[in-house]
């Protein structure tokens, strides 16, 4: 039951204007987790400030993701390395 002070709020939901690149939605999903949470807090190992720029998943360990790929490849896009790239 609405009274007279009740308020409704609605916003409209824009398209993200920078897309990533990446068109998997489990690929994107982990990216943008860690991308916010990066600019949030820091990974550490031992106690010591560790810089991350990718992630991979331990169903397939030889794709690595970037998690800001319009900074780590040329172009805007994803890398799309394969960990035996040797980079």
């Amino acid at each position: 039951m609405q009274s007279a002070q009740d308020y409704v709020w609605r916003f409209a939901v824009e398209a993200n204007s920078s897309p990533s690149g990446y068109q998997d939605p489990l690929v994107e999903m982990v990216r943008t987790f860690l991308s916010d949470f990066l600019n949030l807090g820091f990974l550490t190992r031992d106690g010591e400030r560790v810089r991350v720029d990718g992630f991979v998943f331990a169903s397939d360990t030889q794709r690595i993701y970037d998690i800001f790929p319009s900074e780590a490849a040329p172009g805007g896009g994803p890398s799309g390395k394969n960990a035996s790239d040797g980079e």
